[in-house]
């Protein structure tokens, strides 16, 4: 707690009430709908909501009653979420580094996946805007005591439901019985259960109509178990409304898909400080080492193998969801090289590999969010009434993905920050 009333004293100077703001002469990205670009457009933002959008007018640009940005040649979206957040270790990054990593890379939404009771008072500042950081969910972990019961299970739900999570999640353990219970009674408190799929039996997840499920190998592992019946597992997914948040740059990175210079390049890496490099790299050195005996060698290419097979195989299945509506999340996952914020470029990148179109990358990465919330009608996308968290970005990222780096300007609930001044020490 003390860090959390720490950073709120850091970061107080820096907060102002949201600016009156008006940008003009904007090409808007606004994520929803058929993929489309609303060019030379002039947006107007009060308490840091979206109060009108119209066409650009010289005259505009002389209203000195407002906070000015000049879009001209620039392109407007929605503020990227990242959906799979673990908080750092603070003797690695402080919290305030990891916010302003995330704001500085365009990310106004962060889902954690492994809340502490301390992160519900974090959250609440956040909202008050105490604290300069991106809009915060948080999961309370469900307990997996072999020894719980079932009314155990329905008071930590109801409790938690009345202590203000956002979400549960759900880990390991537990009878079969006992996870439907709590997904029953979750559903019936209007708390979502999202996390892992139990015992990666995909079916055991549908079944449970669970919110989300995290990581790619249940979905590969039903595809394999039944390729033909996978247009069904499809079906399910989309009719309960269930999401998947695959976390491949995790997979990548563990797996060995990279070779040392290519993760030290990835994105944002330059952002970080000597020592955690060092530490990461030693973390990496010493996994990768374990394989660096004459007897392991082969192993070790096997496995690099197995890994880069499944990883294409589940990117056709990723294209597959995409064209067939199942509603997918983005995130990279916490891992070393995966920079907070920076890393969701890289992620996008996988996405484009497996043959996903650039606009449906985007809106996998802002409205697809909020839609897991049902706050499509709050943010998520551009218009009137809607959450002014926006990126205005240099170049279009409809026609290369890779200009989602190109970050000119970050608008937090209509506060407009620059990630040079965020990034600086």
């Amino acid at each position: 707690m003390k860090k959390v009333i720490l950073l709120v004293f850091c970061l107080a100077e820096m907060l102002t009430k949201a600016q009156n703001l008006i940008i003009t002469n904007v090409n808007i990205i606004p994520i929803e709908g058929k993929e489309t670009i609303i060019k030379n457009q002039t947006v107007i933002i009060k308490d840091g909501k979206i109060e009108s959008i119209s066409p650009f007018k010289p005259e505009h640009t002389r209203d000195n009653t407002k906070a000015h940005l000049d879009g001209t040649g620039k392109y407007l979206m929605p503020g990227l979420a990242d959906m799979h957040v673990h908080f750092p270790n603070e003797k690695d990054m402080s919290l305030q580094q990891f916010f302003k990593f995330n704001l500085a890379a365009g990310v106004t939404t962060l889902r954690s996946m492994r809340g502490e009771p301390r992160h519900l008072t974090l959250r609440d500042s956040i909202t008050k805007k105490l604290i300069l950081a991106p809009d915060l969910y948080i999961s309370i972990s469900l307990p997996s005591d072999s020894t719980i019961t079932d009314k155990d299970l329905e008071k930590f739900v109801k409790q938690s439901k009345k202590e203000g999570w956002d979400f549960i999640k759900y880990i390991s353990g537990l009878s079969p019985t006992l996870f439907y219970t709590t997904a029953l009674i979750s559903k019936e408190s209007g708390l979502k259960l999202a996390g892992h799929v139990y015992n990666q039996d995909l079916q055991m997840a549908i079944k449970a109509d669970q919110a989300s499920v995290e990581h790619y190998q249940a979905i590969l592992k039903e595809y394999r178990k039944d390729s033909l019946h996978f247009p069904d597992v499809m079906n399910e997914l989309k009719r309960r409304d269930i999401y998947v948040c695959p976390t491949l740059s995790f997979y990548y990175i563990w797996g060995m898909q990279f070779g040392a210079d290519e993760l030290k390049a990835r994105n944002g890496m330059k952002y970080i400080s000597i020592e955690l490099q060092s530490k990461w790299e030693k973390d990496y050195d010493d996994y990768y080492s374990k394989y660096n005996t004459p007897t392991k060698n082969e192993e070790r290419e096997k496995t690099i193998l197995r890994v880069k097979q499944s990883l294409y195989d589940f990117g056709k299945l990723l294209k597959r969801m995409s064209n067939n509506n199942v509603k997918l999340l983005l995130s990279p996952d916490e891992s070393a090289f995966n920079v907070p914020g920076f890393a969701m470029a890289e992620e996008m990148k996988v996405y484009q590999k497996a043959g996903l179109s650039n606009y449906a990358i985007l809106k996998i990465a802002t409205y697809n969010a909020a839609s897991f919330f049902n706050k499509e009608n709050e943010w998520g996308s551009i218009g009137k009434n809607k959450k002014a968290n926006l990126i205005l970005l240099d170049k279009n990222p409809l026609e290369d993905i890779e200009n989602i780096k190109t970050i000119n300007t970050v608008i937090l609930g209509g506060k407009v920050l620059k990630p040079d001044e965020l990034l600086k020490n």
